[in-house]
């Protein structure tokens, strides 16, 4: 059970996934509401995480249980972000996908419109220091196998390029706007 913030018509519930292992989401929930999937990156190796966003519409309650099915198995490691939003008409527009690689400086280019916001999710494979650049982080976390996952927003409109810089690993990155 997750926090979903006040409930609200509008509200559009926003779940970030970084799953590690052999098996990636195939569908997500929010209590009984199913959600929609922005982005995934489910070409990472099996010594990274398979990163995905998805949004819905979730009107009624503060708290929820959060559902996810995989199509076989289940992940090692499971890291979950929750988040809500407020607006009259949600509408995803747009997605990126950073291809794994071992870098200082994993980003993205994501087009974002007029009064709109870009979610990105990194992830690591090892401890890593740093920072974004062109967007605000909002969470970071170490899992308990030393795996990183750095999640981030921008409301710059246009095109912006989210940029982790940090230690040299091995990142999957994925955004939404």
């Amino acid at each position: 059970t997750v926090a979903i913030g006040t409930a609200a018509a509008g509200r559009v519930v926003v779940l970030m996934l970084g799953a590690r292992g052999s098996h990636f989401p195939t569908a997500v929930t929010v209590g009984a509401v199913s959600l929609t999937m922005a982005v995934q990156d489910n070409t990472a190796s099996s010594s990274m995480s398979y990163l995905s966003i998805w949004y819905g519409v979730v009107p009624s309650g503060t708290t929820a249980t959060v559902t996810i099915t995989t199509g076989t198995g289940w992940p090692t490691h499971v890291m979950l972000f929750a988040g809500a939003l407020t607006t009259s008409t949600p509408t995803h527009s747009a997605t990126a996908d950073f291809t794994e690689a071992t870098t200082t400086t994993p980003s993205v280019t994501i087009a974002v419109p007029t009064n709109g916001i870009a979610l990105t999710l990194a992830a690591g494979g090892g401890a890593s220091t740093g920072s974004w650049s062109n967007s605000t982080l909002n969470y970071h976390t170490t899992d308990a196998n030393s795996y990183d996952y750095m999640s981030s927003y921008t409301t710059s409109t246009g095109s912006v390029v989210p940029t982790w810089t940090g230690t040299n690993e091995t990142y999957g990155m994925v955004s939404a706007s």
